[in-house]
């Protein structure tokens, strides 16, 4: 299995959606709500070029913090912590 797709079958896993695709086909985002109490949300874009995932926490519409991640073993311990 490539990368992405590792990095894309761990976000679903844990309950992330598709959100889009870029229309050149070389990203794909995904989203996830943070809860109930939270109006937040959890965004990731998979970018096949660069092979990475950058994870983009949010609140009201603004970028609260993000991280990249270069493998999916890196992703996965990550989103084990939040």
């Amino acid at each position: 299995m490539l990368e992405i797709q590792k990095l894309q079958a761990i976000a679903l896993a844990v309950g992330f959606r598709k959100t889009r695709v870029s229309g050149d086909g070389t990203a794909l985002w995904l989203c996830k709500s943070s809860g109930p109490d939270d109006k937040g949300e959890t965004r990731i874009c998979i970018d096949a070029v660069t092979r990475s995932a950058t994870a983009f926490r949010t609140t009201d519409s603004e970028v609260r913090g993000s991280k990249t991640f270069r493998n999916a073993q890196e992703l996965q311990a990550w989103l084990a912590q939040s």
